[in-house]
């Protein structure tokens, strides 16, 4: 299972202040010309090394952005659990080439305590254009970063920051203080999700840590403020057996959050006040069946409202109205036996993009490509799969985080299954 870093309430959620789609981003001139001598899913030789790019630091990737200009955001962490306290979490910038970018902190890098969560992209100045390939944003951007850690005084204490930052990877002295928002202290929780609606505010998903437990979702005013329009003070409780895997924000900006609970995986919408979307399935929820141990791990926001839902063995497919969608394999589904879907995205063409797990031997990760209807793209790769070799050595490798850039190159943050301490890769593979 890939989302360990979630289950184990490793926690630091960035969101990028940029527009484009989602886990993509609009493509720069900066991008050298595509290889096209190169097979369709091979490796890029002309990013990194060879295709492959080892950002320094991090035992699991945790959150992958492309910005307007070609570059890149990794978000790696270093551990997989907030307790004790002393865990790190670093923000690397990749140049279009695929080298650490030193214009960015130090060296290319930022470094924050606390787990790793998830990402987005994101306006700050303008419209949340969500899967919007032809929106023009205010540059720069300015990354985001939620992260939750525990104190060395009081270790079982947990507390929610966020931060921006300028280009520079320097604290944005225009948000909160110095850069920094503190969250009231019933915001104490994991985040594993951040959006950003075309008004600013600040919508977060994930969890708390002890008892009851529980997941949430929260939204802040553009100032850090809790707004107390959306839920009870800002937040929206979830039961104590459903935990937040992942959330979309579609054209809508009703949230859509994927939640694990004890016995069923389902996919649940809020109004803008929070409140359950009754338009949505029964009583704002739908259910997805994994399989009695599978879950769900990756929630996509399409067109027309739809959403697709990726975990063990199945991809999900549901119209606006959270019934599935006819249109999309057998009744809304598509099957992947012995397969794990870990991240999803969309290019373009309006074509799924996936990391998948179960499909490569040692030392190598492999992305899917779905046409619009659910089946396997056969121009890409081998039968729609392409296996690239990350890595030697024992183990596997699985591709978390996906993106693709506009010129239909996909990014791939792959962990390996060891969780050893510099074992994050980024790959980039031709279209």
């Amino acid at each position: 299972m890939r989302r360990t870093a979630i289950l184990a309430l490793s926690t630091v959620t960035l969101a990028l202040t940029a527009c484009g789609a989602p886990g993509g981003g609009v493509q720069s001139a900066a991008l050298q010309p595509l290889a096209l001598t190169r097979a369709s899913g091979a490796l890029d030789p002309t990013y990194g090394t060879a295709g492959i790019v080892n950002p320094a630091g991090g035992q699991f990737s945790a959150g992958l952005a492309i910005q307007q200009n070609g570059a890149a955001l990794v978000l790696t962490s270093s551990g997989r659990s907030v307790f004790p306290p002393g865990l790190t979490t670093t923000l690397t910038r990749l140049t279009p080439q695929g080298q650490a970018d030193a214009t960015f902190g130090q060296r290319g890098a930022v470094t924050l305590s606390g787990g790793a969560g998830a990402l987005a992209l994101v306006c700050l100045n303008g419209a949340n254009s969500y899967g919007d390939w032809g929106a023009a944003c205010d540059l720069p951007e300015r990354p985001l970063v939620a992260v939750t850690f525990s104190s060395r005084d009081t270790p079982r204490q947990t507390d929610l920051k966020l931060y921006r930052f300028l280009p520079s990877g320097q604290p944005d002295p225009a948000f909160g203080q110095n850069g920094v928002v503190t969250a009231p202290p019933a915001w104490r929780s994991y985040v594993v999700s951040i959006r950003i609606q075309a008004d600013g505010k600040m919508l977060l998903a994930g969890g708390f840590i002890g008892t009851p437990g529980g997941g949430y979702l929260g939204r802040l005013n553009r100032n850090g403020t809790p707004d107390l329009d959306f839920g009870t003070d800002g937040l929206v409780r979830l039961p104590p057996d459903q935990t937040p895997m992942a959330m979309v924000l579609p054209e809508s900006e009703y949230p859509v959050v994927l939640i694990f609970g004890s016995t069923s995986v389902s996919v649940a919408r809020f109004t803008d006040a929070g409140q359950p979307d009754t338009r949505f399935g029964s009583g704002g929820m739908v259910g997805f069946d994994f399989g009695p141990s599978g879950n769900g791990y990756a929630l996509l926001a399409r067109e027309n409202g739809k959403v697709v839902v990726g975990g063990t063995g199945a991809l999900y497919q549901a119209r606006a109205d959270g019934k599935p969608d006819p249109g999309f394999g057998m009744n809304g589904r598509v099957a992947l036996p012995n397969q794990t879907v870990n991240g999803l995205t969309l290019d373009d063409q309006g074509r799924l993009v996936a990391g998948v797990d179960g499909v490569a031997g040692r030392g190598k990760a492999t992305v899917a490509r779905f046409l619009p209807e659910g089946s396997l793209d056969p121009s890409f790769g081998t039968g729609g799969l392409a296996s690239v070799l990350i890595g030697p050595g024992a183990g596997s490798w699985g591709f978390d985080q996906v993106a693709v850039q506009r010129d239909g190159r996909i990014l791939g943050a792959a962990t390996h299954s060891f969780h050893h301490a510099d074992n994050v890769a980024v790959a980039r593979l031709l279209p």
